[in-house]
């Protein structure tokens, strides 16, 4: 983990820092989670410094599997288990307003690997891209861009930003429009391995 969060007034006025979240995660089925990046916004959308925690998958990747999601070598020693990470990435993430590319797949992922885990709120950037009309442009420059699965999460923020102030909306608007409905969301219906013993242990 590197990095540490700095705390302000959220850009969705709740008195809550938002929390731009990329996760990596392989192709297998179930999925596993690989990484998970997280990078604080203040109440002026300007990012803090970046948190960053590689997993170590239950099942090995195979070579093939490694060079498609271009994981480095280096980002295969630094990964530990789950076991490991879980209870510091519980602890960063606590109730915060997070920001994902997708929405439902990435909290379903993370929720999977921490059971009971409930953010203040989920925005969607694709949700908010649709509703402003530019969702084949955002995805575009999603697919497209060349960088690292760590630099991500701050593509993410830029495009983010760049919707927001095209829009010509004020934070607090367009982040109500990319708003999940949670409400709606009911645990049973989500698609998991064998449940987690434990809030503390990767999924089996």
């Amino acid at each position: 983990m590197t990095g540490t969060p700095h705390r302000a007034e959220s850009v969705d006025g709740s008195g809550h820092e938002l929390l731009v979240l990329h996760l990596q995660a392989d192709d297998r089925q179930p999925a596993e989670l690989l990484s998970l990046t997280a990078l604080p916004v203040d109440h002026l959308g300007t990012a803090g410094c970046c948190l960053r925690w590689t997993v170590q998958p239950v099942r090995p990747l195979s070579a093939a599997l490694v060079h498609k999601l271009k994981i480095r070598p280096d980002e295969q020693a630094a990964a530990r288990p789950w076991e490991d990470l879980a209870v510091d990435v519980a602890t960063a993430l606590g109730t915060r307003p997070v920001v994902v590319l997708q929405g439902w797949r990435e909290f379903c992922l993370l929720e999977r690997y921490l059971p009971g885990w409930r953010p203040d709120q989920v925005y969607s950037v694709s949700r908010l891209a649709q509703r402003l009309g530019r969702r084949a442009e955002i995805t575009a420059a999603w697919s497209d861009a060349d960088c690292p699965d760590a630099a991500r999460v701050s593509l993410l923020h830029q495009l983010l930003a760049e919707l927001v102030t095209g829009g010509h909306h004020t934070w607090a608007v367009a982040l109500d429009m990319a708003a999940l409905p949670l409400g709606r969301y009911q645990p049973e219906h989500r698609v998991r391995a064998r449940p987690a013993a434990a809030n503390t242990e990767p999924p089996r």
